[in-house]
């Protein structure tokens, strides 16, 4: 999953473009993210809060094995 927040184009109507020439980039970020579990999902969080993460950075585990 990907969040884009934004497009940016790089180019205006009417340019001369190259085969392979960069047109548009993708921002990510800004966007939150709303988790919602049962009550006794099990679910362990394993990072520090409000500590920046890279996307596609573990953060959770559900049903976590051991004791609970």
């Amino acid at each position: 999953m990907a969040q884009v927040s934004s497009v940016v184009l790089s180019v205006k109507e009417g340019d001369a473009l190259q085969k392979g020439q960069e047109i548009s980039c993708f921002h990510f970020g800004g966007s939150d993210i709303v988790m919602v579990f049962q009550k006794n999902a099990q679910v362990k969080f394993e990072q520090e809060i409000n500590k920046h993460y890279n996307y596609g950075q573990r953060v959770a585990v559900g049903n976590p094995p051991g004791p609970h």
